[in-house]
C-alpha cells in the first residue's frame, strides 16, 4: 500500500506509514487482511500546530466503512472527550472504537459517519435551509438534555481556569494580557455569571460543518476535541451565528 497524502517533513518527522498503520488496524481486529483496505486522507489546515503530528483517515475494507482513524502525539485527551461526550449524547455521537499506542504514536478509532456535511449539502442545493434547520434542532435538543443545574461558585472557578489559560497562551503579548484582565474578563464575568448557573454538554465547535448527515437522514456531531460540559454553552450560538 504506498503511502497517502504524507508530507516529506511529516515523512521527516517520523510519522507512520500506510503499512504501520494498516498493520494496527489489523492487530486491533478492525479488518482481517489489509489487501482490500482503503486509507483515505482527510485534509488538515496546515496552519494547525499539532499539522506535522497528526494525521485523520476514512477507512474502508472491501468497499465498506471501517473507522475514522486518528494517529498522532497525545492523543489521551481526545479519547477521553470523545468517551465523556459519547456517554453523554450517544443519539448524535460517533463512538470510540479502538485505542492503540505503539512507537511513541497513538491510534484512535471512532464510527466513520459516511454522510455529508450540513454546511455542504445547503451549499450544494441538496438540502433546504428549512430542512437543515430542522436537522439542526436536532442537535441541539440532544445537547440540551444534558443541562444540569449548578452553581456560581462552580462556574466563576470554570471561569478562573479559563482566564489562566487564555493570560498564559504565547499568542497574547504583555499588553494583550493586561488588557484581557483588565477590560475583557471583567466584562464577560459581569454577564456569564448574572443569571441561574446550568452546565450542558458541546462539542466545543457546533458549526454546519461538524453536523453530518448520513444516507438514512440520521444526524451526527462530529470533532470532540474541545467537548466537555460546561457554564458556558451559549458560545455554541456565537459560532454558529458567526461561521456558519
Amino acid at each position: 500500500m504506498p503511502n497517502t497524502g504524507m508530507t516529506d517533513q511529516q515523512k521527516k518527522e517520523g510519522f507512520p506509514g500506510d503499512q504501520t498503520i494498516s498493520g494496527v488496524l489489523r492487530q486491533a481486529g478492525l479488518v482481517q487482511s489489509t489487501k482490500e483496505l482503503r486509507l483515505e486522507p482527510i485534509a488538515r489546515n496546515p496552519e494547525r500546530r499539532d499539522y506535522l503530528t497528526r494525521r485523520s483517515f476514512r477507512v474502508y475494507a472491501g468497499g465498506r466503512p471501517v473507522c475514522h482513524l486518528r494517529v498522532g502525539k497525545d492523543l489521551g485527551d481526545l479519547r477521553s472527550r470523545t468517551q465523556a461526550f459519547a456517554k453523554a449524547c450517544p443519539d448524535i455521537a460517533s463512538r470510540a472504537l479502538f485505542w492503540r499506542q505503539s512507537d511513541g504514536w497513538d491510534y484512535l478509532g471512532t464510527e466513520l459517519i459516511d454522510g455529508q456535511s450540513l454546511e455542504a449539502l445547503v451549499i450544494e442545493g441538496r438540502l433546504s435551509s428549512a430542512d437543515a434547520l430542522v436537522k439542526t434542532q436536532t442537535v441541539v435538543s440532544a445537547l440540551e438534555h444534558t443541562l444540569l443545574p449548578s452553581d456560581v461558585g462552580a462556574a466563576t472557578q470554570e471561569m478562573d481556569q479559563f482566564q489562566s489559560r487564555a493570560c498564559a497562551s504565547p499568542i497574547f503579548s504583555g499588553l494583550d494580557q493586561q488588557f484581557l484582565q483588565d477590560v475583557i474578563f471583567p466584562f464577560v464575568r459581569q454577564g456569564a455569571l448574572a443569571g441561574p448557573q446550568q452546565t450542558r454538554w458541546t462539542n466545543g465547535d457546533l458549526i454546519a460543518r461538524n453536523v453530518l448527515v448520513d444516507s438514512r437522514g440520521g444526524v451526527r456531531l462530529v470533532d470532540y476535541e474541545f467537548a466537555s460540559r460546561t457554564h458556558f454553552y451559549a458560545e455554541d450560538w456565537w459560532r454558529w451565528r458567526s461561521i456558519s
